[in-house]
């Protein structure tokens, strides 16, 4: 895989470098196998001395990965609208300078944050991307549509929206790394991971908090793990300490997460289905698949057909509880658990890379 011969990728991010990885992040480290990737920060709290600091800040993170943090020069803000296109156009201007002092050049712009940096090619970006991956507001994306070469979506509930800037598109769905289908033995779990139901992610508002209880009252004998940045309010803490069979542990290093997927028992991805964007899919949903265990969960639209098979789907509560007891009964065949393993194997990032790789060169003037 070559990106057109492109060596050099500047991935712009809206989460931060760290211990908590997403879609994004996971892109870079693949994308650092075979290519100098750069990960744009998003800005920290702004400040006032940043009126007249603007210092492009640059370290190494791994080989070939470089993380580049900066700060906005006006407060940030999508209802200032001045002072929103004035961060961009200064940034903008300040990154183009700092990357030819580098001889950063003829590099690929990948976008997953349609916030900031929307002008890829006055940055100096030979070709670009915007990787859709969560549901924006379509104003926040119009800019950086009409800017960059080509859109790559995750699911087709995007397409409506993104078609109409008349740009080349391709459907990417969620992708995983061929590191995620063995354990790694020197990361050792916590004992009360295993046998679990395990759920993985930011633990807040997202979640479908009243089936969880139900499953927890209902299940009393078995053991429920909750792995994740902690968003909870006071409330909503006070109801799980309630119940001795919830456990909440602190977020992990993405990579030490496959260790504890394969030692539970079941895993969860119980999300509420009124909350926007919730229904379309989750990363965490291949992770669990890689090593074939039941997931339990609504009916997300990425596995609403021929794969609805592969997840442990119900409608509400009820039928969440019932069909909890039908498999504590009754364990998913060896069958069923290797085509779920096959199916994650299917959308390896190596896989996916190689069809994105292909788009690209389709689409090059």
């Amino acid at each position: 895989m070559n990106f057109l011969t492109i060596n050099n990728i500047v991935i712009i991010s809206n989460e931060p470098w760290g211990d908590i990885w997403y879609s994004k992040h996971n892109y870079a480290n693949e994308l650092a196998k075979n290519n100098c990737v750069y990960w744009i920060d998003p800005p920290g709290k702004w400040r006032f001395s940043h009126l007249w600091r603007r210092k492009i800040q640059i370290k190494k993170e791994a080989d070939n990965l470089y993380l580049l943090s900066y700060n906005n020069i006006l407060p940030f803000s999508v209802k200032y609208i001045l002072c929103f296109y004035l961060n961009d156009f200064f940034i903008t201007k300040a990154l183009k300078r700092f990357l030819r002092k580098k001889n950063i050049a003829d590099f690929l712009f990948w976008s997953f944050d349609p916030y900031r940096l929307k002008t890829p090619k006055r940055i100096g970006a030979e070709f670009s991307i915007y990787q859709v991956m969560d549901d924006y507001m379509p104003k926040h994306e119009k800019q950086i549509c009409e800017n960059v070469d080509v859109i790559l979506y995750n699911s087709s509930f995007f397409n409506s929206k993104l078609i109409k800037y008349n740009k080349p598109m391709l459907y990417i769905p969620h992708a995983i790394s061929a590191e995620e289908f063995s354990i790694n033995k020197q990361h050792p779990i916590p004992e009360i991971v295993r046998n679990s139901f395990l759920y993985v992610g930011n633990i807040d508002n997202r979640m479908d908090f009243q089936s969880l209880f139900s499953l927890a009252d209902s299940f009393p004998t078995e053991v429920f793990c909750l792995i994740g940045k902690d968003k909870l309010s006071e409330s909503q803490r006070n109801d799980i300490k309630k119940r001795n069979n919830i456990t909440i542990l602190e977020a992990v290093h993405f990579k030490k997460l496959k260790n504890y997927i394969a030692a539970a028992k079941g895993c969860l991805a119980i999300m509420k289905t009124d909350y926007n964007g919730n229904m379309i899919n989750h990363h965490k949903i291949l992770q669990y698949l890689a090593f074939g265990k039941d997931v339990y969960c609504p009916a997300f639209s990425e596995y609403s057909d021929k794969n609805t098979h592969l997840l442990c789907v119900y409608r509400n509560t009820a039928e969440l509880l019932q069909l909890f007891s039908e498999k504590l009964q009754n364990a998913s065949s060896k069958d069923i658990q290797q085509e779920r393993i096959e199916y994650a194997k299917s959308l390896r990032y190596e896989v996916v890379l190689e069809k994105i790789d292909k788009f690209i060169q389709e689409n090059a003037c």
